[in-house]
């Protein structure tokens, strides 16, 4: 039984009684029905209350609205909130309605809807908020739009907005993405600037973002940073850097981070091994590879089919078919099938080689 089901005891029990539930308990109930994505049940009770003689209010619809957003159910959604600009008074649109379907409309790659919208939320002398602004952001970001992700921030700061940390690290990761870090890395000295203080996430993204430049240095730098900051830094930061390491053949560099993090009482997952494995198998040593995995299995991380497969992969590709047979047998005898990548792949390599 969850909570919700309890509330609709009191509810019931309140009936008997003989009293006229009010609209906040009848907005509880229909926001607990919608957590729990029971949306038809709570267009049932939003219904109800008018048959009991008792109006919902912009919160009821807002409850409802937000409930159909997240199962998909955007046309439905609309059309309440077109509704709820017919009737106006205590149902007329504000912030939360908006930005619930600008959000929603987002997550679908609905951008430009989600920009006409705004437009109309502006124009009803409603003001964009920071989760407005930063939907958008994620939107335009999502797409691989980083200009336009850029605009809308220069815009949201003109009109007064502040960003917080979640609309920084969705622009800076953006940034990052199109191989533009220092301009990210810009951001975060503006977050410092403007009072808004950076979490563990800003500086994983501006670490992850130098390694992928192959600017080692700076990421380092990043990364060394974090605790002069009050910060230690997680599994994701060292990973990313452990990663850009392992990607431009500084395997020593790599797995002395990698020992710099379990002391630091941190425990690597399945990401990190198998980064380092990569890195191990792509300059060839197996006896590394095999001390690596039985780590792995001692600290209670199993190998699955990508591990094997990028092990098996990468002995390939140097040609070294005994060990990637071994492998291939050991992955068999933990019960785990190679799938069609790593046979495709094996078969490849051998046909290249002139085996077949």
């Amino acid at each position: 039984m969850t909570w919700v089901d309890l509330g609709f005891g009191v509810f019931g029990d309140l009936l008997k009684r003989g009293h006229v539930p009010n609209t906040k308990i009848f907005n509880s109930l229909v926001d607990g029905l919608c957590s729990e994505k029971r949306v038809s049940e709570a267009a049932m009770m939003f219904d109800r209350m008018s048959l009991m003689g008792c109006q919902p209010n912009v919160v009821s619809y807002n409850a409802l609205i937000k409930g159909l957003c997240s199962t998909g159910n955007m046309g439905l959604a609309m059309e309440l909130h077109q509704k709820m600009a017919t009737l106006g008074g205590c149902c007329k649109p504000d912030v939360v309605t908006y930005s619930t379907i600008i959000d929603y409309l987002c997550k679908e790659g609905a951008v430009n809807k989600a920009l006409k919208l705004i437009d109309e939320m502006t124009h009803a002398g409603v003001a964009p908020n920071v989760c407005t602004y930063t939907s958008i952001i994620h939107g335009h970001s999502t797409l691989g739009h980083w200009k336009e992700a850029v605009t809308i921030f220069k815009e949201m700061v003109d009109q007064g907005c502040s960003p917080d940390v979640v609309t920084f690290n969705i622009l800076m990761d953006s940034l990052c993405k199109h191989q533009k870090t220092a301009e990210a890395h810009k951001l975060l000295d503006l977050m410092n600037e403007r009072g808004e203080k950076p979490d563990l996430i800003s500086y994983a993204i501006l670490v992850q973002g130098y390694c992928h430049e192959s600017r080692l240095v700076d990421a380092r730098k990043v990364f060394d940073s974090m605790s002069s900051k009050g910060l230690s830094p997680n599994c994701h930061a060292y990973s990313a850097l452990i990663n850009g390491f392992v990607k431009n053949q500084k395997m020593d560099e790599a797995m002395e981070l990698f020992k710099k993090m379990q002391q630091q009482g941190l425990k690597p997952n399945v990401v990190t091994y198998r980064t380092l494995l990569d890195g191990l198998c792509h300059l060839g040593r197996v006896e590394d590879v095999g001390s690596l995995l039985d780590e792995m299995v001692a600290q209670g991380i199993h190998p699955n089919v990508i591990t094997y497969s990028s092990i098996i992969c990468g002995f390939g590709r140097l040609r070294k078919w005994k060990e990637a047979f071994q492998f291939l047998n050991e992955m068999i005898e933990q019960g785990i099938h190679p799938d069609i990548v790593t046979l495709s792949s094996l078969i490849d390599f051998i046909c290249k080689e002139g085996k077949i």
